[in-house]
């Protein structure tokens, strides 16, 4: 996603340098780039890519450092293709796969970030569904992590126990345990 109109970051990559630099590290679907479900202008980006990651880390640290932050926030950590329907993708068969790579960029980047004398908190909104992945993430390298749904998903959307194992409440409860 390119700057707002006055020239602000998310303190990564903007997407005309990649789409100009590196068009192989867009997540692809019948090798089309995929744009995030209810977010259009956003695409999704193969976060497993090892130069990607290592991009990715760069331009972090350096914006953080040159507008004087002293950590950063990881949003939308996924844990699943259907998150924002970013699959099917070319990329990855599978969940599985896709988590694994989020974790090898969590561990560059988020060691990187670290590394870099900067805090990191990742936005890990319902990772709590797979048993354990909250935990991975973190052990990857986040120096924590929340779930921006962790009560409710908006207003009067109070967030139920459901799911057999549960996946509401009392599993968010459990994780963070």
């Amino acid at each position: 996603f390119d700057p707002g109109p006055q020239g602000e970051t998310s303190g990564a990559l903007l997407y005309s340098w990649v789409s100009a630099n590196h068009p192989e590290w867009f997540l692809t679907r019948s090798g089309a780039r995929i744009v995030w479900s209810g977010y259009p202008g956003h695409y999704a980006m193969n976060i497993g890519d090892p130069a990607y990651q290592q991009a990715c880390l760069n331009a972090i640290v350096t914006d953080a450092k040159k507008t004087g932050w002293d950590g950063v926030l990881l949003d939308n950590i996924l844990y699943s293709l259907g998150q924002y329907s970013v699959g099917p993708c070319d990329q990855y068969s599978s969940d599985a796969a896709f988590r694994a790579a989020y974790t090898s960029a969590i561990s560059v980047i988020g060691k990187g970030i670290t590394a870099a004398g900067l805090l990191t908190m990742g936005n890990m909104a319902g990772v709590r569904v797979v048993p354990g992945q909250w935990e991975t993430y973190l052990q990857a390298g986040l120096g924590g992590g929340f779930d921006e749904y962790f009560a409710c998903f908006g207003d009067g959307q109070e967030l139920t126990d459901y799911g057999s194992p549960p996946e509401g409440l009392k599993a968010q409860v459990e994780e963070i345990r």
